[in-house]
């Protein structure tokens, strides 16, 4: 099996298979639309390709050739209470097929090297379900909290040398 972890660029074949994933697994539940699912993914990505100095990148993980998972480094999360952190990593996805072959660590560690490149000497994440996940992979947790009365871990992860 060949694994490569690549920048989404604009106008690609997989943003709206990517949304479409994103969509199902984190907005569908929210209310958002699988158009609007598509447009923030394609937003995200013309902005990282326009805009010189933004860090916000979304990556795509292929499996032997075919799109397998996708992760968001990005500027803000809405559910933290702490507003004042940034970046985070965000809408850590792999398709069910792919999983349990460590398409989602490499897509982390992807993210985090992103964000040491652009001089951060850490990285924020939240997470309702995969905390152990993340912490396998060496973060940690800053504080628990309650999002609409749903339980949440706001994780970090020291990346030195920033």
């Amino acid at each position: 099996m060949s694994l490569s972890i690549h920048r989404l660029e604009p106008g690609s074949p997989l943003i709206p298979i990517l949304a479409a994933w994103r969509h199902r697994a984190f907005f569908e539940a929210e209310g958002y639309t699988p158009d609007q699912s598509v447009a923030l993914l394609d937003g995200l990505v013309r902005l990282s390709a326009e805009t010189p100095d933004t860090y916000q990148v979304a990556l795509v993980a292929e499996l032997d050739g075919a799109a397998a998972g996708t992760c968001l480094l990005i500027d803000r999360e809405p559910v933290t209470p702490h507003p004042d952190l940034t970046p985070f990593l965000a809408g850590l996805f792999v398709v069910e097929t792919a999983r349990r072959h460590g398409i989602g660590a490499a897509l982390v560690r992807a993210i985090e090297e992103q964000a040491r490149e652009y001089g951060f000497a850490r990285v924020y994440l939240y997470t309702d379900t995969a905390r152990a996940f993340y912490e396998r992979l060496g973060w940690r947790l800053q504080d628990a909290f309650d999002w609409e009365g749903d339980p949440f871990a706001l994780m970090v992860r020291e990346l030195g040398g920033g």
